[in-house]
């Protein structure tokens, strides 16, 4: 799938976020820790947004 953005071309990619067997994800425990850091810092906001874009 390509996602077409201010003249370039993006190719995106489907990510798929594994689990323990507790259900625990070190990955979306770390998007969720950079959203609630995100209301605050600048820098934890664009990380953020560059990761999930």
């Amino acid at each position: 799938m390509l996602s077409y953005n201010r003249k370039k071309v993006y190719r995106l990619y489907e990510v798929e976020f594994y689990y323990d067997k507790n259900g625990k994800s070190e990955i979306v425990d770390f998007l969720d820790a950079l959203k609630a850091k995100s209301k605050t810092s600048k820098t934890d906001r664009i990380n953020r947004e560059k990761i999930l874009a």
